[in-house]
């Protein structure tokens, strides 16, 4: 895996999407979510519990290839949390909400976007909208299927009163 990982470090402009999704599972096993040109696999760090996969035109970007790379190196041992007990719950009145962010790359022309509490999950658009669209969907789609599985959650860093997340939402992304 070693001599694969210096290869794609060594050109990461010719890393293709089956090549990096090909170490993906020798690593991880089978995606936990997928579609058209994505893939989402599970890792086994509490702390850092999916790695997302895009191509784009066949390729990975190599802004994403460095988070695959980081990934695929980690040694096996799962990083520490606080036990889900001693982990603040959402009270009944209140909404959580993730830490998205959105950057654009110069190099490869392209709104990166990630989400602070799933370090590994990115996506990437032409657009700052459609980059933020695409890691709040995927987001979504992430921790309800992690709820599905009966999986921790990672705890959302911010907590609003109820009524000024819907309407924050509503305002900023037509959700909520």
């Amino acid at each position: 895996m070693d001599d694969v990982l210096d290869g794609f470090e060594a050109d990461p402009a010719s890393v293709s999407y089956a090549d990096a999704l090909a170490a993906c599972r020798h690593r991880f096993g089978e995606p936990v979510l997928g579609g058209q040109g994505y893939a989402v696999f599970r890792t086994p760090w509490e702390s850092d519990p999916r790695l997302s996969v895009l191509s784009v035109r066949g390729k990975v970007k190599p802004f994403q290839l460095a988070v695959i790379v980081r990934a695929l190196r980690r040694d096996d041992t799962p990083s520490p949390l606080p036990p889900a007990a001693e982990r603040s719950a959402a009270s009944e009145d209140s909404e959580w909400i993730y830490s998205h962010y959105v950057g654009w790359d110069r190099v490869n022309k392209v709104h990166i976007s990630g989400v602070e509490e799933f370090p590994s999950l990115t996506w990437c658009g032409p657009f700052h909208g459609r980059a933020l669209y695409g890691i709040q969907d995927l987001t979504e789609r992430v921790v309800k299927q992690m709820q599905q599985a009966g999986e921790p959650v990672p705890p959302p860093a911010m907590e609003i009163p109820a009524s000024r997340a819907a309407r924050a939402l509503r305002a900023l992304f037509g959700r909520g």
